[in-house]
């Protein structure tokens, strides 16, 4: 067998006694022994282990290893507000190397404007609620990146629902329904003392981790504050006059049921803050540590470069030695060195009592193949691989393996010439493992298999402790093992990084790992500019001053335009704008036709798109989208079987107006289609028909309907990729037909899938995620799809019929991994096997948030434009455009270009000086003649483009 250890037992070295195993009672000898260098021993710490979080009241509400990355939203108790710019409350394994493992990062820093709201969360807390008479206590670690740009406030709450500025509570966001609470700002901590604030005299750094108890009396209203430096013990905190006690911000005689987080609103700030480890005693007042703390770290420093064996406690064949770590020659570091065949070592670490679970921390290296294993028994004197519970082993390849019962299962990779670092987390009560790493292949703390929830079990079942480290190599191994930074957790499932110093965990690219910049390009100069004037501002319709328009497209009169341009307004209205004057005229309003029609939680709920049928000046017919929930959930039936947990219904409806010539809607209505989905986020998007088409032709008259995934993280479906699905799609449907379901529609005999019966007849692409906008080129009839990816590229796509953008196994040509939302990754050596298509234009967050698709001008008022197809980003309004010539589906990625803004009088300006606002939430409309319109979503404003230059 591989790894097998000599045939007879070699003779070991004479024992000393061992040592009583250290154990430090606050993560103060934890700290004290990483400063000073030094290995923790009998002498240097106290005897008592880390506190039980449970015996001392403490109940864990977060420790967000087990959530998946991304959005907070909707994971265990926590709310946080819409998807998009205000949310930035995310899990993210990104978090400092000193928390443990994921954290809840406020991510503010990623916007080149500071968002207000932005990141602002609550969580409910259940039975762990401070109820009216009780004294309670509540602790948390967090990291600020950037103190000077921070502003969030940290606390308690009476309000059960407490608004967080943009989610569906319908509530305000308002300061004053924080009870407790303490704000990390500039000043460091500060206590909020009734209508006064209190800053405290514990002084805060960047990237330090703290630790902060509030002692809250529910019953006189006060409460006092513990902070901790990395674990070390905690210290009253003090106002300037020494005070130790403050008032709550807003007292009364309730129970305080939510953990909120609330960011500056006034001066929204723009510094990332990582918390941890949110524990409640909801009874208690105690400043015991719950969170993970390692009760001996053993990093070699103080020990002698000779033979390990007799140092500290060490058993070790003689050629197990201490020497400087020979990967890092300019430090002043030691690692224990393996070479040899059959080499082993073992010591006495704290126990992991059996029914426990803990964690045992390791660092790894190695410069050749290897044959080796490491990990715990409860073996006073192991020396066979038997003798081994929780193992992790390498037989002479790159690939790391854990032991699994009675055999290894290959769990990930271990590259050779970097360190690489190793969780086993055991439960001594199941007997499994675990396991989890970072470095080698890894950027971030990574469970392994990567994607997987796998528990591994121990070699043998154990009804006792284990207590002891053990490394040994197998009778073939040539290469050199180099071990350092040992460490336990007796309590915990403890994800730090023992130094908090994420270089310890050295990354290689093995060319699996997630893509740094994965698309690098950037706007080039063009010399195109575009004058702008306003045209109208439509009513406000918000309570804010403003109203969600969302696209402009010219009513079909009997010779082609009419003058009139149609503009739906996402609060209910319709309008009809004449395009010379700006006058507005609502048409007609969903709230008098809907009663199930909703508008929040904003984004892309309510009446968000018209389109007119192009015989529309005869026959009076055009579609909407709306949303409904409510009642409609229970009411009213989706076209097609809709997901278990759907919240929201996008519904088309055909309109037939009485005159087509009328400023306000008179006529019939029906429903066309009606689509289910799970959230709020990317539902039904444009609909529209191709414009390049004449009577006679196949698609003359066929509405395409861009239906998003439905899907917000972490929460990924397959649908998209199921052509049998409607969701993450673009459908086409015949409204004049009848043979689709209920005959309220026909399906096109063109449709790419019409002859699948796995598949949905009115499916023309599928595999996107969110296709927010389509248009046609004029000259060739091509059809390009805009689409806002998930956290890294946003593109665009030419569509033919049946063609699979690959979401959400793909993202803008890259692989995308469910489990890490937040990157891509190469694509595999078997990629063309899928078929997906991949996009002719993409940007990266080097180049703007999120795309919003155009026009490409063809024959019309603008010469400059001629042959570009023109889009934008959302949030900064910035405009850019791409030549056609050089969008070729299956090419390389066509080059982008910037646009310059001037105004009437020719002066420069931009987007966000036009609509008064960071968040510009840019659109595009045109009308029959081609004329180009800009818009701000958020204010209801409308400009005309009137003229394009290029020098």
């Amino acid at each position: 067998m591989r790894g097998a250890p000599p045939a007879s037992p070699r003779p070991r070295p004479a024992r000393r006694p061992a040592p009583r195993i250290a154990a430090a009672t606050t993560a103060c000898a934890l700290l004290a022994s990483l400063m000073s260098a030094a290995p923790v021993t009998a002498s240097e710490a106290p005897t008592s282990g880390p506190p039980d979080a449970l015996a001392d009241g403490f109940r864990p509400l977060a420790v967000f290893d087990d959530y998946a990355n991304g959005s907070l939203r909707s994971q265990g108790p926590w709310h946080v507000n819409t998807p998009g710019a205000p949310d930035g409350a995310v899990v993210s394994e990104e978090a400092p190397a000193s928390l443990s493992g994921k954290a809840l990062s406020v991510l503010l820093s990623e916007r080149p404007d500071p968002v207000r709201y932005r990141g602002n969360a609550y969580a409910e807390l259940g039975d762990l609620a401070l109820e009216p008479d009780a004294t309670g206590t509540v602790f948390w670690e967090f990291v600020a990146d950037d103190l000077a740009a921070t502003g969030l406030n940290i606390g308690l709450s009476a309000n059960p629902t407490p608004g967080l500025g943009a989610d569906t509570t319908g509530n305000p966001y308002d300061l004053d329904d924080f009870g407790p609470h303490v704000t990390l700002d500039e000043r460091g901590l500060v206590a909020r003392d009734g209508d006064a604030e209190q800053p405290l005299d514990t002084e805060v750094a960047d990237g330090e981790r703290y630790g902060v108890w509030m002692v809250v009396d529910n019953a006189a209203d006060t409460y006092r504050v513990h902070v901790a430096v990395a674990g070390g013990d905690p210290e009253p905190a003090r106002g300037p006059d020494g005070d130790t006690e403050f008032a709550f911000r807003t007292a009364g005689d309730a129970a305080l049921p939510t953990f909120l987080l609330l960011n500056d609103a006034d001066e929204p700030p723009s510094g990332d803050t990582h918390l941890d480890n949110i524990h409640l005693a909801p009874d208690t007042d105690s400043t015991a540590n719950p969170a993970p703390e390692y009760a001996e770290v053993v990093d070699f420093e103080a020990y002698e470069e000779a033979a390990l064996d007799g140092q500290d406690g060490w058993r070790a064949d003689a050629d197990v030695r201490v020497v400087a770590d020979p990967t890092r020659p300019s430090e002043d570091g030691r690692v224990v060195e393996m070479t040899g065949d059959g080499l082993a070592a073992d010591r006495a670490v704290p126990e992991i009592a059996d029914g426990a679970t803990g964690t045992l921390f390791f660092r790894m290296h190695r410069d050749a193949a290897l044959d080796t294993s490491l990990g715990l028994t409860e073996v006073d004197a192991p020396s066979t691989f038997d003798d081994m519970r929780a193992q992790a082993n390498s037989q002479n390849s790159n690939a790391l393996n854990f032991r699994d019962g009675d055999s290894f299962a290959e769990a990930g990779t271990w590259p050779s010439d970097a360190w690489q670092c190793v969780w086993m987390v055991v439960d001594n009560d199941a007997d499994t493992v675990r396991a989890y790493s970072r470095g080698g292949p890894h950027r971030t703390t990574t469970r392994l298999p990567v994607g997987e929830e796998t528990e591994f079990a121990l070699r043998r079942s154990v009804e006792e402790g284990l207590d002891r480290f053990f490394a040994l190599n197998g009778a073939n191994s040539a290469g050199r093992l180099l071990v350092d930074d040992l460490a336990v957790d007796q309590h915990s499932a403890n994800l730090r990084v023992p130094s908090g110093n994420a270089g310890d965990c050295e990354v290689v690219d093995d060319g699996e790992g997630p893509v740094e910049t994965p698309i690098p390009e950037t706007p080039l100069p063009s010399g195109v500019t575009l004058q702008v004037e306003e045209l109208t501002r439509l009513p406000e319709t918000d309570g804010e001053g403003g109203a969600r328009i969302n696209f402009v497209s010219e009513v079909p009169g009997p010779d082609g335009g009419s003058g009139r341009l149609a503009v739906p307004d996402l609060n209910g209205p319709l309008y009809l704008v004449d395009e010379e004057t700006g006058e507005a005229t609502e048409y007609l309003n969903a709230w008098d036709e809907f009663p199930d029609f909703v508008i929040r939680p904003s984004l892309g709920t309510g009446l968000g798109f018209v389109a007119f049928h192009p015989g529309f000046a005869d026959n009076g017919r055009f579609y909407t989208v709306h949303t409904e929930a409510g009642q409609a959930l229970e009411t009213r039936t989706p076209t097609h079987e809709p997901p278990g947990d759907t919240r929201v219904h996008g519904v088309v409806t055909e309109w037939t107006a009485d005159d087509p010539g009328a400023d306000v809607f008179s006529g019939d209505r029906r429903e066309v289609l009606r689509i289910g989905y799970s959230r709020f986020l990317h539902g039904m998007q444009q609909i529209g028909f191709d414009p390049t088409t004449a009577p006679g032709d196949p698609d003359h008259g066929l509405l395409y309907v861009a239906s998003g995934d439905g899907d917000e993280v972490p929460n990924f479906s397959p649908n998209p990729l199921d052509p049998d699905q409607p969701q993450g799609k673009v459908l086409r449907i015949d409204p004049e037909g009848d043979d689709g379901p209920g005959g309220a529609y026909g399906i096109p005999a063109g449709n790419p899938f019409v002859d699948d019966p796995e598949a949905l007849g009115e499916v023309y692409g599928l595999g996107m995620r969110n296709p927010h906008r389509f248009t046609w080129d004029p000259e060739d009839g091509r059809m390009f799809v805009g689409m806002i990816g998930e956290q890294s590229i946003d593109s665009v796509y030419e569509l033919r019929p049946g063609d699979d953008f690959g979401w959400n196994e793909r993202e803008g040509g890259f692989r995308f991994d469910r489990s890490d939302p937040s990157n891509v990754y190469p694509l595999p050596e078997d990629d063309a096997e899928y078929g997906y298509t991949y996009p002719v234009v993409s940007l990266g967050r080097n180049s703007g948030v999120s795309l919003v698709g155009g026009f490409v001008p063809r024959g019309g008022p603008y010469p400059a434009l001629e042959g570009r197809y023109l889009f934008g980003d959302i949030v900064s309004g910035e405009i850019r455009f791409a030549d056609t010539a050089e969008m070729v589906q299956g090419g390389e990625r066509a080059p982008f270009y910037e646009v310059a803004l001037v105004d009437e009088a020719g002066q420069p300006t931009d987007m966000r000086e036009l609509a008064g606002r960071s968040r510009v939430d840019l659109r595009f409309g045109q009308d029959a003649e081609g004329g180009l319109y800009v818009l701000s979503k958020a204010n209801g404003r409308v400009w005309r483009i009137t003229a394009a230059t290029e020098e």
